[in-house]
């Protein structure tokens, strides 16, 4: 076969969104031909397609490994680290590129580090290069709005205004991406800046209520959400609306909601989001009727990852080891690497949760601590239940702190007759949650040192 129409032939499938021919196709020039530049790179573009971000980072380290020391393997390289939300790893491959010649490929890799950059927190380092993209283009808006989001992180404000006010100029409906970014920013002003702007628009009651609710006020977010809910009635706006609610000491009006929603046939615009509200309906309820509804969204599950991971972890939360099997008896083999970290992550959870202690170890043994979210967590509190008690004082300093593990690791101390080091474990945390105001676990903490202490003064009697 010619390589040359071959080449050709993959091109027009991979243009024309022919995945299925592409992907055979390039098994063809795999079988007939060496790997070369062409190949690689087409094959990334093919699993771009289906975000398979982890097989394009294997295939194009493949290609490093085969010589091809190129400035777009290392972009690829770079885009697909930075979709994983990997800065680091994604930063230092568009590092690698050739930045000195400007084109189309240099401004993006350009940007992208950048990108990486202020996601890194390096806002000065984020700026330069977004500044050498508005050297080489001067309207380009999303640097522009990079550049002034950083400036405002980096203490500079009327330099930041000034980037940001470019872009309204520019693009009005850049208003919504500045008042996103601006949420949590520290100076009230220069979200209001920005926000006033779009009083027209319902996502005007959203921001403010994200904004006030990040400052911790709490009736203000509450009354600005409802307006936004009434706007726009989907079923996830009324969820987050009854979580509001809930957070301003008003239950009953929280299950009101909440009931509303049991009652509500799904959107069909947003499949997941109202699926996520229904389940969260039924825990805040505490209703058990739901295997109807779920059993009625299993090949949603079978089709959409997202929407089995959102079931899988429902099913976790209430324990039911029956929807448990079944899910997991469903077929997965198209899961990506983080898929299958989010997906053993709940199961450990389940385990620890259902008191299947051996078999959460068993399976955190299997699992690389830094991909799943509490760990150390999982691991030692299994560990205390299967009296491993030397496990959790060696485990203890690896966790992130909590009130729980304190607790835990202060008993199996004491178990192990190192009394004096338990107390060293006690008075460390209240140190430290003293200094950290809503640590995990403080409440349960501060309960057993009320009793710990109203013990100690009884045997003092």
């Amino acid at each position: 076969m010619n390589k040359l129409h071959l080449q050709n032939e993959i091109s027009e499938a991979l243009s024309q969104g022919d995945m299925e021919n592409a992907f055979g196709l390039l098994d063809t020039y795999d079988n007939e031909f060496p790997r070369d530049l062409f190949f690689y790179l087409a094959s990334s573009d093919a699993l771009l397609f289906f975000s398979d971000f982890e097989t394009i980072i294997a295939l194009m380290e493949d290609a490093i490994e085969q010589g091809f020391d190129n400035a777009m393997i290392y972009e690829r390289l770079g885009d697909a680290y930075f979709d994983l939300a990997m800065y680091q790893p994604a930063l230092d491959n568009y590092l690698k590129c050739d930045l000195a010649t400007p084109d189309k490929d240099t401004l993006h890799v350009s940007y992208s580090i950048a990108n990486c950059y202020e996601e890194l927190g390096d806002f000065n380092s984020a700026i330069n290069y977004y500044e050498d993209v508005l050297l080489e283009c001067e309207d380009h808006i999303p640097s522009l709005l990079g550049c002034g989001i950083c400036y405002l992180h980096a203490g500079k404000k009327e330099r930041g205004i000034e980037y940001l006010d470019q872009c309204v100029a520019l693009d009005k409906n850049t208003l919504e991406n500045i008042s996103f970014e601006l949420i949590e920013f520290d100076d009230k002003d220069v979200f209001l800046r920005y926000l006033n702007q779009m009083k027209d628009n319902p996502l005007y009651y959203r921001f403010a209520s994200d904004h006030f609710y990040a400052k911790g006020e709490n009736a203000l977010a509450l009354a600005l959400f409802r307006k936004f809910a009434e706007l726009k009635p989907f079923l996830h706006n009324k969820a987050h609306l009854a979580q509001l609610y809930d957070l301003n000491d008003k239950p009953e009006e929280a299950k009101k909601i909440y009931k509303a929603i049991l009652r509500s046939e799904d959107d069909s615009e947003f499949l997941y989001d109202s699926i996520d509200a229904h389940l969260e309906a039924y825990l805040y309820l505490d209703s058990l009727d739901y295997l109807d509804y779920v059993s009625s969204h299993f090949e949603d599950c079978e089709a959409y990852t997202a929407i089995f991971l959102r079931v899988f972890r429902f099913s976790m939360d209430v324990l039911d080891g029956f929807l448990m099997d079944t899910l997991m008896a469903m077929d997965h083999s198209d899961f990506t690497t983080a898929e299958w970290d989010r997906y053993n992550e709940i199961l450990a959870m389940y385990y620890v949760g259902s008191e299947q202690f051996e078999e959460a170890i068993d399976l955190l043994n299997e699992l690389d601590p830094d991909t799943v979210t509490g760990y150390y967590y999982l691991y030692i509190s299994a560990s205390f239940n299967l009296e491993d008690y030397q496990t959790v004082v060696d485990y203890y300093d690896r966790a992130e702190p909590n009130g729980f593990l304190a607790y835990m690791c202060y008993l199996s101390l004491v178990y192990l007759h190192r009394t004096a080091e338990g107390d060293r474990v006690l008075y460390d945390f209240l140190k430290y949650m003293t200094e950290n105001p809503g640590t995990p676990g403080s409440d349960f903490f501060m309960d057993f040192l009320e009793q710990f202490f109203a013990y100690i003064d009884s045997k003092g009697k």
